[in-house]
């Protein structure tokens, strides 16, 4: 039973997000013309609403790597790259958020954003239907039917 007084209103967003919910973005990033669409709508919204973007890129460990110096220099060079992609991507948006950069060894992308996501408090994963792989599952991309299933919080496709 109803237990607000004939005076209450029912609030205009039951059920809707509010302006705000959305204040942590994480963006899976490849360099995928996916990926690139994904981080421009992000910065924006970011930007919009006042937060900040969490940019994750997860790649294959480097094959030969035999001392942390070693890991630390390939993970260095990934980040320069995926730098380099992210200002080409969002050149021209009108998102003024702040942005961290992560890059993440691993064979498992889609269990690394689910881990991100619960780690960082991410309110939104953005990501594009096919990265690089352009392999499809029912339409979509490995990593994104993966991330799908495991639904660490809301996910907006582009």
């Amino acid at each position: 039973m109803d237990e607000r007084t004939s005076g209450d209103a029912e609030p205009a967003t039951r059920g809707r997000p509010t302006a705000g919910v959305f204040r942590h973005v994480l963006v899976a990033f490849d360099g995928s013309l996916d990926a690139r669409r994904a981080a421009l709508l992000a910065t924006a919204l970011a930007g919009e609403l006042g937060g900040v973007v969490d940019v994750l890129l997860v790649v294959a460990p480097p094959p030969h790597v035999e001392t942390d110096e070693d890991l630390e220099r390939a993970k260095s060079a990934e980040r320069e790259n995926l730098s380099a992609g992210l200002s080409e991507a969002t050149r021209g948006s009108a998102g003024t958020g702040a942005m961290s950069v992560h890059v993440v060894f691993d064979h498992h992308p889609a269990r690394v954003i689910a881990e991100h996501v619960r780690m960082h408090g991410i309110d939104l994963v953005v990501m594009g239907d096919h990265g690089r792989e352009q392999g499809t599952h029912g339409g979509i991309g490995r990593v994104l039917e993966q991330v799908l299933a495991l639904r660490p919080c809301p996910v907006l496709v582009v």
